[in-house]
């Protein structure tokens, strides 16, 4: 049987599965150790009693779960921020090292106080700001030869507007 099929069709982010789990926990810990004066109203009474093997596996099946699925959620949010951190530290080393072309262009969105600027595809030196993620194309929306939107990176906005002197003119 191929569960991964099962789990598409369910189509269940790991925020869902968390949650999903969570109210099994619940509802099997409830039945399982919840006082009689609950459980009487609530018409499962005898189900924690005729049906035990049940909801004790079920509790610990979504406590599994629950586990699994918050230490992937906490790992994806540490990888995230320690992306981001690397992202920064390496682009900080590379405003530190600009060539002139590169200057250019950086000092055009500092000096007019402009986080956007239009940039020609076919532009080297632009692309190569884009692969050092300092700049990011915006839009795709553009024209061939006045070109496209281009934004500067917050970060990099934000290094370069405190020291404009690593884009000042030669």
């Amino acid at each position: 049987m191929d569960y991964t099929k099962i789990i598409d069709a369910l189509n269940l982010s790991t925020g869902r599965l968390f949650a999903f789990c969570i109210v099994v926990v619940l509802a099997s810990s409830l039945v399982l150790f919840g006082p009689d004066q609950v459980l009487g109203p609530l018409g499962v009474k005898e189900v924690g009693s005729k049906y035990e093997p049940f909801p004790g596996l079920s509790l610990v099946l979504s406590g599994v779960g629950t586990l699994v699925t918050g230490l992937i959620y906490l790992g994806s949010m540490v990888r995230s921020k320690i992306g981001r951190f690397l992202l920064v530290k390496n682009g900080l080393r590379g405003l530190q090292n600009l060539t002139p072309g590169e200057r250019v262009i950086l000092r055009r969105y500092i000096y007019s106080q402009s986080r956007t600027q239009w940039l020609r595809l076919d532009n080297g030196v632009a692309r190569e700001l884009v692969s050092e993620r300092i700049i990011y194309q915006s839009s795709s929306e553009g024209h061939i030869l006045n070109g496209f939107p281009h934004n500067i990176r917050p970060w990099a906005w934000d290094y370069l507007s405190a020291h404009p002197h690593l884009v000042a003119g030669d």
